[in-house]
């Protein structure tokens, strides 16, 4: 019997053969496409968006101007994410801060050398505003790596640095500003601008503020333009938008929903859950929003053009607080749909003043 098999088995070996490769060729191939998709899914699903590890409390990567709440400030440099301070950059951050006196002429802010430029043979006029700016200093106020906080920083004034340019530096190539990584880490600048700033209701001079990390090219340079003027009511405006870019032709993993403006008044930001998750830490006392009567938890939208949709109400008032930028997270709920065309993310959000 044995004998009989092993007769047919050669006489049709190649059949066999075929047989054995294919049965191989299958398996690896569903194995293949297994793994794919399963790290494709793995992908969609993540939860976990690139966090900031070099931050500020005032400063961003797009140059926004803040009205200082009084003439002392503190702008602070630090190792971390602000929506996750406990989680800090691993390595150290090396960087470097300028700080420069700046001047608004003919609705342009500007440096004093471009004002120089602008006025030409006019230099009375410039000496005006050589004058004028006194009065204006920065220090370092705390060094989380040594002195920790400086009762009593070195306040440097920018009219003592007219020869370059009213500018100040901290840190150099050979000594660069430094946050110990492993752990947070602030380093504070005190900014100071004459009292007298905030009797005019509009700005003259500026203090530009940038912190430019060194030798990471996955941190970039922050800056900031802060001013002093007084506290006036002016027309509310805030819109949000999505900080991805040509959302309607592609596919992001997640989204990030910048909301800015000014004045005061109550906001609505309202979302299609079935399309978006948002990130939990908005809700939390961290995120440095202030929910209409302390209620962080959304609401849905029971009528109207947004019906079915999540909803929460903060308190925005640029003028009291400073703040007039906020920021959430958004995840993808749908995974095999692309977030583009007539399923553009940007429809699945948005925003209104009350």
């Amino acid at each position: 019997m044995m004998k009989t098999v092993l007769n047919k088995l050669k006489k049709h070996w190649i059949t066999v053969w075929l047989v054995i490769v294919a049965m191989i060729f299958g398996t690896f191939v569903s194995y293949a496409i297994y793994t794919e998709v399963s790290s494709v899914k793995r992908v969609v699903t993540t939860k976990s968006a690139p966090k900031v590890l070099f931050s500020s409390n005032c400063m961003y990567n797009t140059t926004y101007e803040r009205r200082m709440p009084a003439e002392v400030f503190n702008v602070n440099v630090c190792n971390y994410d602000q929506n996750s301070p406990d989680m800090p950059n691993s390595v150290d951050i090396n960087y470097i801060l300028t700080a420069q006196l700046r001047v608004k002429y003919n609705g342009t802010i500007m440096t004093f050398s471009e004002l120089r430029n602008a006025l030409g043979e006019d230099t009375a006029a410039y000496n005006n505003y050589v004058t004028k700016a006194e009065g204006y200093s920065i220090g370092k106020a705390q060094d989380n790596n040594s002195a920790g906080i400086i009762a009593s920083p070195d306040m440097k004034k920018f009219s003592d640095h007219s020869s370059s340019d009213y500018t100040i530096v901290y840190g150099s190539a050979e000594a660069y500003e430094v946050l110990a990584g492993g752990s947070s880490s602030i380093d504070k600048f005190k900014v100071i601008v004459p009292a007298s700033d905030f009797e005019k209701t509009d700005p003259e001079f500026y203090v530009y503020v940038e912190a430019d990390p060194q030798g990471d090219s996955s941190l970039t340079p922050i800056s900031t333009l802060l001013y002093g003027s007084k506290n006036i009511v002016i027309t509310a405006s805030w819109s949000g938008t999505l900080a991805e870019r040509n959302t309607n032709k592609i596919d992001y993993d997640f989204y990030n929903y910048v909301i800015t403006g000014s004045g005061s008044g109550t906001l609505d930001i309202m979302w299609d859950p079935e399309w978006f998750e948002v990130n939990d830490f908005f809700f939390t006392n961290y995120s440095g929003v202030n929910f209409k009567d302390g209620n962080n938890i959304p609401s849905e939208i029971s009528d109207g053009e947004h019906d079915g949709w999540n909803k929460v109400t903060i308190e925005v008032n640029s003028a009291n607080s400073g703040k007039s930028r906020y920021e959430m997270q958004l995840y993808k709920k749908k995974e095999n749909v692309s977030y583009t065309g007539d399923n553009d993310a940007a429809k699945h959000i948005a925003c209104e003043l009350h």
